[in-house]
């Protein structure tokens, strides 16, 4: 029974794949680049939005500041 779950001899087969092991194992790399690739970009866009909506809310105090003193003496 513990022999039907390893479905090959060595280590060496298991990476060989009886062939197909450059295509099996390329794909597994290419699948773990396009998935770090996401998580990365994805917290790169994050941080650049967060970043983005800090500036956004300076430049409107900022505004917002400067706007006060005319108001009241103009009134």
């Amino acid at each position: 029974m513990g022999d039907a779950l390893m479905q090959f001899d060595s280590l060496q087969s298991l990476i060989a794949m009886n062939g197909y092991g450059a295509y099996v194992w390329s794909s597994y790399l290419v699948f773990l680049v396009v998935i770090a690739a996401l998580v990365l970009g994805t917290r790169l866009q994050y941080r650049r939005i967060v970043l983005d909506q800090q500036r956004l809310v300076r430049i409107e105090s900022r505004k917002a500041s400067e706007r006060k003193p005319q108001n009241e003496s103009g009134s």
